[in-house]
């Protein structure tokens, strides 16, 4: 079982450093701080914000979406970015609570899931029953296919609910669904990036193969 406690640390367990759009989405969190905007500002032209910050604008517009679903930006198709009409305090308290409570959240709650998920999936390893394994196989080959980030969120999470599944423990089945619910909850899905799947899809291959 030594295996899958090592390799079962990979499985976008860790916690990687800040990617561009979260760098992008703190400039321009800044930005808007410094420069006192208001609720129904509108925002610069999303070209100069991008040679601003010396980001591209994909990367830019990944950062919008962040705040939008923050409640701190609003887009209007061939209008641009505001600010959205909150009061001034609320918008001063989005901003401080932006990135910042997101990412402690999802930390802490990997750290919890490196700690139990190992000694699940050792569980899994000598408990489970062919169709599991299958059923892991299926999971596999539905992520390789993927790219849109709502389904792979799903898969993971059906994976990892599975590999509870196989232990054939109602308890730490129970535990790990309800691990998957505030990692849902936590985790918008500008956080699944293509690097994040690459790594998500080798753990997972992983503990396959060890249990298997």
């Amino acid at each position: 079982m030594t295996q899958i406690t090592e390799n079962s640390n990979t499985l976008g367990n860790s916690t990687p450093s800040r990617p561009a759009y979260e760098e992008a989405a703190i400039k321009l969190r800044n930005y808007i701080e410094k420069n006192q905007f208001n609720p129904g500002d509108n925002l610069p032209p999303e070209r100069k914000l991008a040679e601003q910050f010396k980001v591209s604008r994909h990367t830019l517009r990944q950062a919008f979406r962040v705040m939008e679903e923050k409640g701190i930006l609003v887009s209007k198709r061939g209008s641009g970015t505001y600010i959205a009409p909150n009061s001034l305090i609320g918008l001063k308290q989005s901003l401080a609570t932006c990135l910042d409570s997101e990412t402690d959240q999802l930390n802490e709650i990997f750290e919890f899931r490196k700690i139990l998920e190992p000694q699940v999936a050792a569980l899994a390893a000598k408990n489970h029953k062919p169709f599991h394994v299958d059923a892991l196989k299926n999971l596999i080959g539905q992520q390789i296919l993927t790219i849109e980030p709502v389904q792979l969120k799903q898969i993971d999470r059906q994976f990892h609910a599975m590999i509870a599944q196989a232990t054939g423990n109602n308890i730490l089945i129970k535990m790990v669904e309800q691990i998957n619910i505030a990692i849902d909850l936590a985790r918008s899905e500008h956080l699944i990036s293509a690097k994040r799947h690459r790594i998500s899809l080798v753990g997972h291959q992983t503990i396959l193969n060890a249990i298997e």
